[in-house]
């Protein structure tokens, strides 16, 4: 196996990984009531994160390919949305799922309440003050929380909590807007997340509770980012904000391109090449076999994959694993069903090896 010097890149991802995880296993909200995420009206129905008319969709959401939104393609949206006037592109609509820009100049006259959404939010340009939480009556919004956001900032709003933007900077704000649907009265719900001390807790820097946002500003998430940097760090995620049956999480990547057996692994454009064919490599397969081959020649098991890898909890169904171990070999086995490089090790998971002769 040979590390090429070139093409190394830095990635770092902040991505709702219970919607990542739903999309990637074809399991989606939508798929898990018996209907394609990419049919219907494009506005999720009346209940799902996706309601709300008015708003300009680009793209729908399926169970079969991922969507890649490229910092290019995010820079003509805010040239087209400054032409429109508008203050909110939805770029993908996966009916309970969605993912919006908001592009705002003005502070926002009254506060938005989502039942039964939440809301993630990164802060791509611009600065402001949001207010959360605070009672809500009579048109007005008594007490309540308010930070000031900058670019780079995190901030998570549960469902049902009041939230605007009450202060907006002279250039504006905007912000890529992750939002799901969400059962926050279920017995494993945000509701009731985690403790510390309870296995798969660790390194946990927020617990989610339904009755306020978490505020994550850019500085913390640089520390985040250095104490993934750091040699004492093994991990590939930091789980940010830990709420049962979601998280968010941010994904800290260096990765140089890997060559063997004629074939090139480029993590930084996720694809495996093969003479003049190119395979495209979704976040999580990218994710998976950067771990094995990193770990050349030693088995790899399937909770070290969920927990450290994926940063998904212990508990969640390894056959998800499976099921990408049999994709990655039809992109990296001459004979998938006879794998000379990804292989099992009966009773604990899987190893790669680059030269098993």
């Amino acid at each position: 196996m040979r590390t090429s010097k070139s093409g190394v890149a830095r990635h770092t991802v902040v991505c709702a990984v219970a919607v990542a995880l739903a999309v990637a296993m074809g399991v989606s909200g939508a798929a898990q009531r018996g209907e394609a995420a990419g049919q219907g009206s494009g506005r999720g129905g009346a209940r799902g994160a996706g309601a709300g008319g008015g708003t300009h969709i680009l793209e729908k959401a399926t169970t079969e390919r991922a969507v890649p939104l490229p910092k290019s393609k995010l820079d003509q949206y805010f040239k087209d949305m400054d032409a429109a006037h508008e203050e909110t592109l939805r770029m993908v609509e996966g009916g309970q799922f969605n993912v919006n820009i908001r592009r705002i100049k003005k502070p926002e006259a009254a506060p938005l309440i989502h039942p039964k959404t939440i809301d993630v939010w990164y802060v791509m340009e611009g600065s402001g003050a949001v207010t959360t939480g605070g009672t809500f009556a009579n048109g007005k919004v008594t007490g309540g929380v308010t930070d000031h956001l900058d670019a780079g900032d995190v901030l998570f709003v549960p469902a049902n909590l009041p939230h605007w933007m009450s202060e907006v900077g002279s250039s504006g704000i905007t912000w890529l807007n992750v939002r799901w649907d969400v059962d926050w009265k279920g017995p494993m719900g945000a509701g009731n997340p985690p403790v510390p001390g309870v296995p798969g807790s660790a390194g946990v820097g927020e617990f989610a509770t339904p009755d306020k946002a978490v505020y994550i500003p850019k500085a913390l998430l640089d520390s985040y980012i250095a104490e993934q940097n750091s040699t004492k760090s093994t991990s590939l995620t930091k789980r940010m904000i830990e709420g049962g049956h979601f998280n968010v999480n941010i994904r800290n990547i260096t990765e140089p391109s890997v060559e063997f057996h004629e074939r090139t692994i480029d993590f930084e454009q996720l694809e495996v090449q093969m003479g003049d064919k190119t395979m495209a490599l979704t976040l999580m397969e990218a994710s998976l076999l950067r771990y094995l081959v990193e770990h050349e020649g030693r088995p790899v098991s399937r909770k070290t994959i969920l927990e450290k890898v994926w940063g998904v909890r212990e508990d969640t169904d390894t056959r998800a694993i499976d099921n990408f171990i049999v994709r990655l070999r039809r992109y990296l086995e001459d004979e998938p069903s006879s794998p000379r490089h990804l292989q099992t090790v009966r009773g604990v998971g899987y190893r790669f090896v680059a030269d098993p002769d």
